[in-house]
């Protein structure tokens, strides 16, 4: 089928021909697994068109709070609940987790804190004890650390005092603030132009000396 792509029904002689689409995932390495025997090698390179790398939960962190507001939107609907986000110290402790699991994890924790949560925002003692105990816990990035979100796990509005202030926490060096905020260092050229923010920290030293 995936060669020819080809089908016979059953009883039948007749080729039908067919267009299809296969999307295949894996956790494991299916390279080793051929070297010992136990996956085909024909079938690797069948499925092996164009492969797209996920990595882990734990190694893309700024996804985290996002996955957590879809999650906590889907609880609501199917419980008929108004959470609206995360406290603080449980949002801290979620990012920090080393997740193990993946996003099936964090899914079912969010399910485990809506079964115990009785008020409108999920705390840390609603989250399962693997994670209020710092089971699994992995050492966050400093980016990761240094980004601030809401209770409902949005990133922050950028405003023109919270840019100066990530200008100076990263010497000024705008690839690392767009990484902090999870943007493109374009958008962070075009919000120093909007607010006439110089693009050297020199020139800002200048500007509020000659003021």
């Amino acid at each position: 089928v995936l060669q020819e792509r080809e089908i016979e029904r059953v009883g039948s002689s007749k080729k039908i021909k067919i267009d299809l689409r296969i999307i295949a995932a894996t956790h494991r390495d299916l390279r080793e697994l051929i070297s010992q025997g136990k996956f085909r090698e024909d079938l690797f390179y069948r499925l092996k068109v164009f492969p797209i790398q996920v990595p882990p939960l734990r190694q893309r962190r700024e996804d985290i709070p996002l996955l957590i507001h879809h999650f906590i939107d889907k609880g609501n609907k199917r419980e008929n609940k108004t959470i609206n986000g995360v406290a603080h110290e449980g949002m801290k402790r979620l990012i920090e987790y080393g997740w193990p699991g993946n996003v099936r994890e964090l899914e079912n924790a969010i399910e485990h804190a809506f079964v115990i949560c009785r008020s409108h925002q999920i705390d840390l003692d609603d989250l399962p004890v693997e994670i209020r105990e710092n089971h699994s816990i992995t050492i966050p990035s400093p980016t990761m650390v240094n980004r601030e979100y809401t209770p409902t796990g949005k990133r922050m509005k950028v405003t023109k005092d919270v840019l100066l202030r990530l200008l100076g926490e990263c010497a000024w060096n705008k690839a690392e603030v767009a990484r902090r905020i999870g943007l493109s260092r374009t958008s962070i050229w075009k919000y120093m132009k909007k607010w006439d923010i110089p693009l050297q920290e020199e020139e800002l030293i200048g500007e509020n000396h000659n003021t």
